[in-house]
């Protein structure tokens, strides 16, 4: 037991903990999770947002990036290994 919860989650989710979060620079292409997505793992524990500030040629901009703490992104991989 890990203490996590990870029942019913939709794919866009577990898309989320396989990749241990989301970035402005993603390298995977993948979008923005929604808020309703990225909110409930919150609530879980199960990811963090961080407002970040970064920069480009038009000049600075604030957004939120999504993380998943180290010990649920263990518990996850654990998880997706004791379901095959």
């Amino acid at each position: 037991m890990t203490g996590f919860d990870f029942s019913a989650l939709n794919s866009a989710q577990e898309r989320l903990l396989d990749f241990g979060g989301w970035t402005s620079d993603f390298p995977h292409g993948e979008s923005r999770p929604t808020r309703k997505d990225a909110q409930s793992l919150i609530e879980r524990g199960l990811l963090i947002s961080v407002n970040v500030r970064r920069r480009d040629s038009y000049g600075s901009y604030s957004l939120t990036e999504y993380r998943v703490p180290e010990p649920a992104r263990r518990a996850w991989k654990q998880q997706k290994e004791g379901d095959r």
